[in-house]
């Protein structure tokens, strides 16, 4: 692994994606891992990234859910 980047989110979530997109687009020639933190557990944002960027580990600091894509 070259690079595993953690992302503390916070009510944040229409950035979220341009933030993931560009951080992939960066490290696409890298063995990389990214996880978000969400720290409000904002309604569907686990759910959102399983869908739209899977590779991304998700885990909520206010539930017991977490999705890691695979």
């Amino acid at each position: 692994m070259d690079l595993s980047t953690v992302i503390v989110h916070y009510r944040a979530l229409d950035t979220l994606p341009g933030c993931l997109a560009a951080l992939e687009a960066a490290a696409a020639s890298l063995a990389h891992e990214t996880v978000v933190v969400d720290n409000d557990a904002e309604a569907g944002l686990v759910e959102r990234l399983a869908r739209d960027f899977p590779e991304v580990g998700c885990w909520s600091t206010r539930s017991t859910s977490d999705s890691r894509g695979a």
